[in-house]
């Protein structure tokens, strides 16, 4: 009916034309190597000066294969990939250098051409082998890359450096000779804190790779942060020998305290966010204090969980300006809301988490809150714990936002960065169900990166 020239005139010539093509009614060139199984994903490189444009494809059979497409039409295989699940999408790197595959294993990886290395997006490579009990980002500064530590009950401190697009990449690490209880950034970055059940605290200089013994308590030191005022400066550690001690680093080396504070009983959590210490002790009371001129309590209060204290972080006030409490988790999947100064008794509150949706056995399982974080910018909180679970909440609507999906072991820990745009976490075995619940298989850690603005942003009011 349309003869040679169709409505649209007479037809182009096809410069990929494929005369002795049987299988395809365009008569075009077949791509060389195909793949075994249906394509889910297809697409060209950006177009950059200077650059062969290359098509890639990913499919049913777990394969990502490259060819190189001439102007000509000719095709040549260069590489391809097994990454051992369906490939559901693809997308190239905005340099042409590294494709991004989303794949139904659950994982996104990134795979750059030029080394032939794949990594996980968002898992950080070379993890620790025992359990992660800190971790913690650098300070933001302005021109330095974002760094990521880690300590764990091997004795190690590892260090990352992150990229925004979620690329990890072990930089630095150091075995101290006991268990890491907790780290603390120095307040350039440069240095980092460590906090052993060794009973030593001691500082890591990042450029030289030396290490020196800060200060020493009679039991193992649960916990250290960094003090900075306008008077003074220092490091805080809360040790199971029942004290705070303040430790002046304008004298390192010393084994001499600035100050002591004598403890009830141990300290098993606490936090810092200047001016307010928080430091939560074994007999379920939590000690609060101005740090601003010289450390002073202001407070001693009973927790109004009945159960051992986890962990402990400050929040700020609804103007995002000043400390105004703190949440506090337990074993007993629930975290206490508290105000230290407030007119209506009603803003403190408990709520339950981390607990099974169905009974088992006609009862709820219940698991221990590991860690607790907020939102830079929100307020809102992230809990993690015993469960494998990761639940967002906003403490001022009292409503939860979102719970993740059960990871194959406990989080042990979690931190978000500055920003407020990722989430770094770790899973590991955390010991809640004793030597019994140990085995080969639930040995070692991994740390995790997760994308978390968009899931900790307030619900808008109806």
């Amino acid at each position: 009916m349309f003869g040679s020239s169709g409505a649209f005139g007479a037809r182009p010539t096809n410069i990929f034309s494929s005369p002795t093509s049987t299988q395809n009614p365009l008569h075009d060139v077949e791509v060389p190597s195909p793949p075994d199984d249906t394509v889910q994903a297809l697409k060209f490189n950006p177009t950059i000066a200077g650059q062969p444009i290359f098509l890639v494809s990913g499919s049913w059979d777990s394969v990502i294969r490259v060819w190189q497409v001439s102007e000509t039409g000719q095709c040549e295989a260069k590489a391809q990939q097994n990454v051992g699940g369906p490939v559901l999408d693809l997308e190239w790197f905005e340099d042409g250098t590294k494709i991004f595959i989303a794949s139904a294993d659950k994982q996104v990886r990134l795979w750059d051409l030029a080394s032939n290395q794949m990594v996980v997006v968002g898992t950080v490579p070379s993890p620790p082998d025992d359990t992660v009990q800190a971790l913690k980002f650098n300070p933001t500064i302005a021109g330095q890359p974002i760094f990521l530590v880690s300590g764990s009950w091997d004795s190690v401190i590892r260090v990352w450096q992150v990229s925004e697009t979620g690329q990890c990449e072990a930089k630095a690490q150091q075995n101290v000779g006991g268990p890491v209880l907790d780290l603390e950034w120095f307040e350039d970055g440069t240095k980092i804190f460590i906090a052993s059940a060794d009973k030593q605290v001691r500082l890591w200089d990042l450029a030289s790779n030396q290490m020196v013994v800060v200060g020493t308590h009679d039991e193992p030191i649960r916990t250290c942060h960094w003090v900075k005022s306008q008077n003074y400066s220092c490091l805080m550690t809360g040790s199971w020998d029942k004290t705070l001690r303040f430790w002046d680093m304008r004298q390192l080396p010393t084994q001499m305290s600035l100050a002591t504070i004598q403890l009830p009983d141990k300290v098993y959590c606490s936090d810092v966010l200047y001016p307010m210490g928080v430091v939560g002790l074994a007999n379920r009371h939590m000690k609060i204090y101005r740090l601003d001129s010289e450390p002073a309590e202001v407070k001693d209060m009973e927790t109004p969980l009945k159960f051992q204290s986890r962990c402990v972080a400050i929040f700020k006030d609804k103007n995002n300006v000043m400390p105004a409490g703190f949440a506090l988790g337990s074993i007993e999947g629930r975290v206490a809301i508290q105000y230290v100064e407030t007119t209506n008794p009603k803003d403190n509150f408990t709520f339950k988490c981390h607990r099974s949706t169905e009974l088992i056995n006609g009862y709820q399982e219940i698991y221990a809150v590991n860690d607790i974080a907020f939102h830079p910018n929100y307020g809102t909180l992230a809990t993690v714990g015993s469960d494998g679970r990761i639940s967002f909440w906003d403490k001022d609507a009292r409503t939860k936002l979102k719970t993740s999906d059960p990871m194959p072991a406990p989080v042990t820990k979690a931190v978000i960065h500055s920003s407020g745009q990722m989430m770094a976490y770790a899973i590991g075995y955390d010991w809640s169900k004793g030597h019994e619940g140990y085995s080969a298989a639930n040995a070692g850690s991994k740390i995790f990166l997760h994308a978390c603005d968009e899931e900790m942003k307030p619900k808008q009011k109806k």
